[in-house]
């Protein structure tokens, strides 16, 4: 029994360690793309064509994501959220989100007709960062949902990464959203840009945080036990 309980103790710690170097390889990968659009405009200008920006960037993420579950599920033979079922679910929430962010932009004060194109794109973006990724890691398991994000008990692990990473990515968008009406004339005051780079930057803040606090948490849950 002490076998078995110092073996699953030895895979979890071995889990949090992946996860936690996986985010960190993550977030720099993400921070670098950004940085070169927005410095060198390179592989795109995020700043003057943010709607082919985003159809990149949310591409990127959206990919990096689906092969992240298809590679899990296949590790821990856990196929059940990759079930047809499951994935249709998942596929209404991440469409329903996005309206969702749609019609929130709107209601903040983004243009309702004139810049609909640049507020849809943005919606997206926020929807691959914010819901896509807790898509992947709890499936269509509503209780899963309730706890992580309702109660507000995620499993240390992927699940406290998901809930970290929404959290900061829809902050992040609204910071975006204040530099907006002041007169400073600057390119990345125009709608959505100030706040789709917030919500990367964010999104990508709480990848670096999540790096940090797993270890950290882990251990510290580690000592408490042994007290």
């Amino acid at each position: 029994m002490a076998a078995y309980e110092y073996g699953k103790a030895a895979s979890h710690r071995s889990t949090i360690k992946i996860t936690s170097a996986l985010c960190a390889l993550w977030c720099t990968c993400l921070s670098a793309i950004i940085l070169l659009s927005v410095k060198y405009k390179f592989p795109f200008d995020i700043i003057a064509q943010p709607v082919t920006g985003v159809q990149i960037v949310a591409g990127i993420i959206f990919t990096v994501h689906t092969l992240s579950l298809a590679v899990s599920s296949a590790l821990e033979k856990d196929y059940f959220r990759i079930k047809p079922k499951n994935v249709f679910k998942c596929v209404i929430a991440v469409v329903c989100a996005c309206i969702v962010f749609h019609v929130l932009a709107i209601l903040f004060g983004a243009p309702a007709l004139e810049s609909s194109r640049e507020t849809f794109h943005f919606a997206m973006l926020l929807t691959c960062v914010a819901v896509l990724p807790a898509c992947c890691v709890l499936g269509a398991d509503g209780e899963k949902w309730i706890a992580v994000y309702v109660q507000s008990r995620p499993e240390l692990g992927k699940e406290t990464v998901i809930y970290i990473t929404t959290i900061t990515s829809v902050v992040g968008a609204w910071l975006g959203a204040v530099p907006i009406p002041l007169d400073w004339d600057r390119p990345w005051q125009v709608w959505p840009v100030s706040c789709v780079l917030g919500s990367l930057f964010g999104y990508c803040l709480g990848l670096l945080f999540s790096a940090m606090y797993l270890p950290l948490k882990h251990r510290q849950l580690s000592k408490t036990k042994l007290t």
